[in-house]
């Protein structure tokens, strides 16, 4: 039965290299003590947590526990939710859901579509008006179907057609229409936003848990991938062993110890007669003392701390015992105040060991990390019990006294370094008894010497190489690369209490490549050797095919291949290859971690992207089962969160805050100009005349119903058109001459208008010879000036006028005043000043021929 609980799992763990010691123990029968669940994989989970360091162990430790400790499965019926092979189409239709292209082109043509549907609804739905028509001639424009009456008009005159009349101008009280905000647009707009700001937001929640499902994919098939996991580097070269001589001198020192009670049977004939004399001739008969070699109590830290020195510990005792030191070895996790016979045996109180041993020599062999821990107990039995060794020795395998932790100098017991001096001096004071005196202890210290940062800073270069190296594989490196440096200068990099428990050394990302670029510029032919030799070191430490581990073994040999290919001029094309291959493996994000480390290169970039670090640093590769044995869990798809309606929500309310605010989707409304025809004829039954008004486009739109306004005075009475005769509005007798408009309201407050006309008027042509821009202006300034060029037609109101003729200079100007009358003359011709058209003619070389059609007109 074991002494601890689940002892022969925690030792499973500890064979396989994971950091399991006294306190785990302890630690794994509290958590029984306060168990009270029954689901096995929560335990599994629980001591995973406990003993694990890393992921990689996390891993490991369920591996091992699912091995050691295999579930009954138990048949059910199959669920929705339960673990299947996934076909080929959802596997790619994964990849593509993690394909932020793919969600951009969707992004995209969503939008686009939204954008042509919007376009559409606005032109298609957009009253766009007429454009204006210039104001005509009554002659000739529209006309509306004729009435018996009008057979009584005189026909329009062939100028009256020809020529176009001059436009009234529009009445001041007409001003721009009020705009509007075009809320139906800004609402499809906003939902346009709402639809894609959603779509985009959601996609990318779709994308991180597609990701999220293939990075737990590449665990599972990680942790699927049999033992071992981290197989540890054998090194072959590595030298632990102290030196010869310097353990026989010290097994020297240790074999004088003696025993002051031991009778032998050697006669000292000396001793005898000097006795015989002294007591007056009486015989007496002394023998030698008989040396009694005396058994050393050696108690062994054996805790994660001591990892790694356990090597050079245990080689040290193999070397004594060797020379034919007795030893006793007792060990102890951390913890000096419990020691055991076997490792993970029953604990025993250092007091109690003590009454039992106190009369051995006593060497403890420990770097004293966990003694702080230990001087927190309560009880501090153990430390009384160190006096009662009055030999007493402490080795620390920490060869630097500067690293000491400051615990193990409060404990009553010398402490020196396993160096040659220290050994010599532990040897003495086992030996003889000989206390440890600090004038001694210092002179053992200043033995060492000091570290340099040149020193320490070579070692890194070399880390950097590996990298991660741990303890050992350091030591290795500055064994055969580096001797001239001491060997106390190695953890001076492994400062850290993780390098003692056998963890990787650890250096930042940029740290690495600092040091390897470095090394690459002073010294390329060293690092050239060391990758070689560290092939060599992986060529013998090669792992199990199909494992874990060979995995990682062939990443680190490609990346030393492609390293030595870029620094030989070789071809590194199979080992970019290989790691293209790696790239696409359960071990990818370890891969393009171990890439970044890489100084910058040439082949830097063709690296980078073989093994997929032009993308995002933690986008995985696309996963695909071939073996179909993994259980794998269906992609659940995500559906919007409120998080994500919300978002979308505020952006839509931002487009349509923007589009009410900014005008751009505001609807200006137009007049709709010359949308009815508005003509003056005088009748010969009411000397005022009449106004006609009817609709130049019989098939527009405009309202039927108009409003005449006279002098920008709306009149009482609303005139409705006939679609086919228009409407007629007879002015009576002797009205005085008004500016006139017919007018009807539009939605939005924009008007459907007429042409303006005063009435009653005479219709006047002006015309100048050769040609002039005439200026009409009423001397009581009733009529507003007008100017236009000749020939202009011109419909005025009875009186009298001022004319200036200019026509930039060709001629002098000319002034003529008017009398424009309902039944005077209508048709006013002048000529230029010094203009002579038989002078022109003849001057040309023309005849010029009278026109007396011309001239019997005027």
């Amino acid at each position: 039965m074991s002494a601890l609980p689940f002892s022969d799992f925690l030792e499973l763990l500890r064979a396989k290299g994971l950091g399991v010691g006294l306190h785990e123990h302890l630690a794994v029968g509290k958590l029984l003590a306060q168990w009270d669940s029954t689901n096995r994989d929560q335990f599994r989970e629980a001591i995973a947590a406990l003993v694990a360091r890393h992921d990689g162990e996390v891993a490991a430790i369920r591996n091992l526990f699912d091995d050691f400790y295999p579930q009954q499965v138990v048949p059910s019926e199959p669920s929705g939710s339960a673990t299947h092979s996934l076909s080929d189409g959802e596997y790619r239709g994964i990849r593509y859901l993690r394909d932020k292209r793919v969600w951009w082109a969707a992004v995209m043509c969503l939008a686009l579509a939204l954008t042509v549907a919007l376009t559409y609804r606005y032109y298609a739905f957009l009253n766009v008006p007429p454009p204006p028509t210039g104001p005509v001639l009554s002659a000739a424009g529209p006309q509306p179907p004729l009435r018996p009456t009008d057979d009584l008009q005189p026909p329009p005159s062939v100028v009256e057609t020809l020529v176009q009349a001059a436009p009234e101008p529009p009445p001041s009280d007409l001003q721009p229409p009020p705009s509007r905000l075009n809320r139906s647009l800004i609402a499809a707009l906003s939902t346009a936003a709402l639809a894609v700001s959603l779509l985009a937001f959601w996609g990318k929640r779709v994308r991180a848990g597609a990701r999220q499902w293939t990075t737990d994919a590449w665990q599972a098939a990680l942790a699927s991938l049999p033992g071992p996991y981290h197989a540890p580097l054998v090194l072959k070269d590595l030298v632990t062993r102290l030196p010869r001589r310097d353990v026989e001198d010290a097994a020297t020192l240790l074999a004088r110890a003696f025993s002051g009670v031991g009778r032998g049977k050697e006669l000292d004939v000396q001793r005898s007669l000097r006795e015989t004399l002294r007591s007056g001739m009486r015989p007496q008969l002394v023998f030698r003392l008989r040396r009694v070699q005396q058994t050393v109590l050696v108690l062994q830290d054996v805790s994660q701390m001591m990892h790694a020195h356990a090597a050079r510990v245990e080689s040290l005792i193999v070397d004594l015992k060797r020379q034919g030191i007795a030893l006793e070895r007792w060990y102890f996790d951390g913890d000096i105040s419990v020691a055991t016979q076997r490792r993970n045996g029953p604990p025993v109180p250092l007091d109690v060991l003590a009454k039992r041993r106190e009369d051995w020599p006593l060497m403890i062999l420990s770097s004293g990390l966990g003694v702080a821990a230990t001087l927190t107990l309560p009880n501090r039995a153990w430390m009384n019990a160190f006096r009662k060794w009055t030999r007493r020795v402490w080795l620390s395998p920490i060869r630097d006294p500067e690293l000491w932790p400051a615990a193990v100098r409060r404990l009553p017991i010398g402490v020196l370094p396993m160096t040659r001096a220290g050994l010599l001096q532990a040897a003495t004071i086992l030996a003889q008894g000989e206390g440890a005196s600090p004038g001694m202890l210092s002179r053992v210290r200043e033995t060492a010497g000091p570290v340099t940062i040149a020193e320490v800073e070579k070692l890194k270069q070399l880390a950097s190489v590996v990298p991660y190296p741990t303890v050992p594989e350091l030591e290795l490196l500055r064994q055969r690369f580096a001797p001239d440096v001491p060997e106390r200068a190695v953890l001076h990099v492994a400062n850290d209490i993780g390098a003692y428990e056998g963890a990787p050394i650890r250096m930042s990302d940029g740290d690495i490549r600092d040091h390897l670029n470095q090394l690459r510029k002073t010294a390329p032919a060293l690092e050239i050797d060391v990758r070689r030799y560290l092939l060599k070191v992986l060529a013998d430490s090669e792992p199990a095919a199909g494992s874990a581990a060979h995995l990682r073994w062939e990443i680190s040999s490609a990346l030393h291949r492609v390293q030595i290919a870029e620094l030989t001029s070789g071809d590194a094309r199979p080992a970019v290859a290989a790691l293209t291959a790696l790239a696409k493996g359960p071990l990818w994000r370890e891969l393009r971690a171990a890439i970044e480390k890489l100084p910058p290169s040439p082949q830097q970039s063709e690296i980078r992207k073989a093994v997929g670090l032009q993308k995002r640093k933690d986008e995985p590769p696309a996963f695909q089962d071939r073996t179909g044995h993994l259980p794998l869990q269906s992609f659940r798809w995500r559906m919007p969160r409120w998080q994500d309606a919300a978002l979308a929500g505020a952006v839509a309310l931002v487009v349509a805050a923007v589009g009410s605010f900014s005008g751009a989707f505001r609807l200006q409304a137009s007049h709709a100009l010359d949308a009815y025809a508005l003509e003056y004829r005088p009748s010969a039954a009411a000397d005022a005349g009449e106004l006609r008004i009817f609709t130049r486009d019989p098939d527009s739109s405009a309202p039927r119903t108009v409003r005449l306004y006279r002098d920008s005075v709306p009149q009482d009475q609303s005139i409705v058109l006939d679609p086919q005769r228009g409407a007629i509005v007879p002015l009576p007798s002797g009205a005085e001459p008004h500016v006139y408009q017919a007018r009807a309201e539009l939605p939005g407050g924009a008007f459907a208008l007429s042409n303006t006309l005063w009435a009653p008027s005479a219709l006047v042509i002006i015309d100048a010879q050769p040609w002039a821009r005439v200026t009409v202006r009423s001397p009581d300034g009733r009529v507003p000036a007008m100017t236009q060029v000749t020939p202009a037609a011109l419909r005025l109101p009875e009186g009298t006028y001022d004319l200036s003729f200019e026509n930039g200079g060709i001629t002098p100007p000319l002034t003529q005043q008017i009398q424009v009358s309902s039944t005077g003359q209508r048709t006013f011709r002048f000529d230029m000043p010094g203009f002579n058209p038989s002078e022109l003619l003849n001057q040309l070389g023309i005849t010029a021929t009278p026109l007396p059609a011309r001239q019997s007109a005027q």
